[in-house]
């Protein structure tokens, strides 16, 4: 999930995100939730 609002206290913070994914991935589906979007990705074995 990504969205406008910094991760509260609470929150844990991705390692990556849409600019860093890591090479092999590629994107399965992406959708939207208010403000937030979700991305969902795969790895082929």
């Amino acid at each position: 999930f990504q969205g406008p609002e910094a991760i509260g206290d609470d929150g844990i913070a991705s390692p990556v995100d849409a600019d860093h994914i890591p090479a092999g991935f590629r994107k399965l589906r992406e959708m939207r939730f208010g403000e937030d979007s979700y991305a969902e990705w795969t790895r082929d074995f």
